[in-house]
């Protein structure tokens, strides 16, 4: 993926201090020591980042390979810059989100958004792997799930992704929607509703709330994939633009665990009622919480 100065000017609203609008970067960096040559520097504020500011490192970012930055007018002293691509923005963290965004429109390929209380990089792993099967998959990295992680893991979007798996996760009000607006998934799963991330999200409601923001930003025409008989479920609203895909290991379901073997650390054995048709399956981790996690749906709809 390649963008030009002229499209960033564009997507961010930013102003264009120094440098050349038909000037092309060819990766994103917010980190200046992980610069490839070509890359466009992003200087996040020091809350973004554990208290360091990226607009410190902005001369080391160029010395090594950085085309140019994208900074806040406020928080950089243009004389030293003044023959570098340089963008001011009003947000770095903001801009960072719309370049994901614009990146994420380029391709139309089907994309997973994972987002619960739990269990959301069990289920993103196990997505990523059995898209994998059948293409290109690219996946967010570890826990990357945050307003930083979920941007960068999308401008890494190329023209050799047949699939992506996202996840999304959330601290306060507000940044479940934010994520997801970004990554526009085609198919939307949610783990289930547990008292978690309470200092930010009050109590199970502001939880609900916060969570069910992913099926509003899931494109027209997808799915949203849940168990309804799990605890606060039935409280989660979902649009109905959307196809709703059900799970279960009990209740009635579009899919159905029927059997389980347990195989210790070996894993499990599984049998499951796939709409009327039954299959059998094996799962490598050990634990029968693993075998509640959504990550096999996938199979079930070919996003």
């Amino acid at each position: 993926m390649m963008w030009s100065l002229k499209d960033i000017l564009e997507v961010t609203d930013g102003r264009l201090i120094a440098g050349e609008p038909d000037t092309i970067f060819t990766g994103i960096s917010t980190d200046s020591r992980h610069i490839s040559k070509g890359d466009l520097f992003i200087a996040l504020r020091g809350s973004a980042i554990g208290g360091y500011d990226g607009h410190a490192f902005v001369e080391d970012a160029i010395s090594k390979g950085a085309k140019g930055g994208l900074v806040m007018k406020e928080r950089l002293k243009w004389s030293s810059f003044c023959n570098l691509q340089l963008i001011a923005v009003k947000d770095t963290l903001v801009a960072l989100g719309d370049i994901a965004a614009y990146t994420r429109k380029r391709y139309e390929i089907p994309v997973v958004g994972i987002t619960g209380s739990t269990g959301k990089t069990t289920v993103k792993e196990l997505c990523a792997s059995i898209l994998s099967a059948q293409g290109t998959c690219l996946k967010t990295e570890r826990n990357y799930n945050n307003l930083i992680g979920v941007p960068l893991t999308l401008v890494k979007l190329n023209s050799i992704h047949q699939f992506a798996v996202v996840e999304m996760g959330t601290n306060s009000p507000g940044e479940i929607d934010r994520l997801s607006s970004v990554v526009r998934p085609t198919v939307s799963v949610m783990t289930n509703i547990n008292p978690a991330h309470l200092n930010g999200l009050l109590n199970i409601p502001g939880i609900i709330r916060e969570k069910q923001a992913i099926f509003a930003n899931t494109l027209a025409g997808g799915a949203a994939i849940i168990n309804p008989h799990l605890e606060h479920m039935d409280q989660v609203e979902i649009p109905s633009w959307l196809d709703v895909i059900t799970f279960s290991t009990s209740g009635k379901a579009d899919v159905t665990v029927r059997e389980v073997i347990n195989h210790g650390l070996d894993g499990t054995e599984l049998s499951i009622d796939l709409a009327g048709k039954i299959m059998r399956t094996k799962v490598g981790l050990p634990g029968h919480h693993n075998i509640k996690c959504p990550g096999s749906l996938c199979v079930c709809r070919s996003p």
